[in-house]
């Protein structure tokens, strides 16, 4: 989906739907998260967890959307994801 209309479905949907159903799936986005990724050798980054690979999430220590940078995200484990959102 284009970034513009993503954009612009964030000013008429609820935050959250737009989050998880658009934003998520944008190509920012998703290069974004192969960039991260790469950089951190698609490791877990929560403290003595062993997992890795390309099924990790992305996980928003501080929303910025559209300006991300690495520093305001980690890569976990669905483990460790839900954990950080207390789900767990």
């Amino acid at each position: 989906m284009n970034n513009v209309l993503v954009w612009l479905l964030s000013l008429v949907l609820p935050h959250r739907y737009w989050y998880q159903n658009f934003y998520l799936y944008s190509a920012h986005w998703r290069s974004f998260r192969e960039r991260v990724g790469a950089a951190r050798k698609w490791h877990c980054q929560a403290m003595d967890c062993r997992e890795y690979g390309r099924h990790l999430d992305v996980h928003h220590v501080r929303y910025r959307l559209w300006r991300e940078s690495p520093r305001d995200v980690r890569l976990l484990c669905r483990y460790h994801h839900k954990l950080e959102h207390g789900r767990v």
